[in-house]
């Protein structure tokens, strides 16, 4: 059985998985709500905003905040 790489997107489909490996986006992986917390934390510092990641099969997985 052949192993894939994991994929990211957005609630909407959008591939960002290159985003994150480019350092792009900060991925924080969990979706309790300390991961949600320190979203929020993070995304105020740079003055952006967080947003769910899901992995392929539209299971959320973490939260993403652009730079």
């Amino acid at each position: 059985m052949k192993k894939t790489k994991n994929q990211y997107y957005t609630y909407e489909g959008v591939e960002v998985t290159k985003r994150i490996k480019d350092g792009l986006t900060t991925f924080l992986k969990g979706i309790g709500i300390e991961e949600e917390i320190k979203s929020y934390d993070i995304a105020r510092k740079k003055r952006t905003y967080p947003y769910p990641i899901y992995d392929e099969y539209r299971n959320q997985v973490g939260y993403g905040i652009p730079k």
